[in-house]
């Protein structure tokens, strides 16, 4: 009768393999989500940038920012700013910064305006605070999520 040799893991060893993936991922998991956090707000900031160079160029052809309608008051929304002839300025947000934000834009007068990116509530951006583009290139960011951006280091979007 001969005998043979099993191989193969024990289940203790199938164990403790279970034990190291389930704390790899724990410590994975969440590093990624920070990082997929932290780019879109990079992207929120770039598509914000692009909108502010698009509303300068607007000001320099028509002296306002709520073009080619100067002698009109705008209050939001803004409607008479166009990117081409069929689509609103705000058309131009990149794919993420649209499914993870609400873009609004605030034209106060011919020569002011405000973008700001509200992170969408029920998005993994919630509570991340919103980020805004004055028309002086003031760029704010409430990033202890509290509403406003006059608390210390909320007036640029530095660290």
């Amino acid at each position: 009768m001969k005998h043979s040799m099993q191989s193969g893991f024990s289940l203790t060893e199938l164990v403790i393999a279970m034990a190291i993936m389930s704390i790899l991922t724990m410590i994975a998991v969440p590093s990624y989500q920070a990082h997929l956090q932290k780019s879109r707000i990079a992207m929120a900031k770039a598509d914000l940038m692009e909108l502010a160079g698009f509303l300068e160029r607007q000001r320099t052809v028509n002296s306002c920012y709520n073009g080619p309608a100067c002698d009109q008051k705008e209050t939001g929304g803004s409607p008479a700013l166009i990117a081409d002839q069929n689509s609103s300025v705000l058309d131009m947000l990149s794919d993420d910064t649209a499914k993870y934000y609400n873009v609004t834009l605030a034209v106060l007068s011919n020569s002011t305006f405000t973008l700001r990116a509200t992170p969408d509530t029920s998005t993994p951006q919630n509570g991340t605070g919103y980020l805004e583009v004055l028309h002086t290139g003031q760029q704010r960011w409430d990033k202890n999520n509290d509403g406003d951006t006059s608390d210390t280091g909320e007036g640029n979007w530095n660290k």
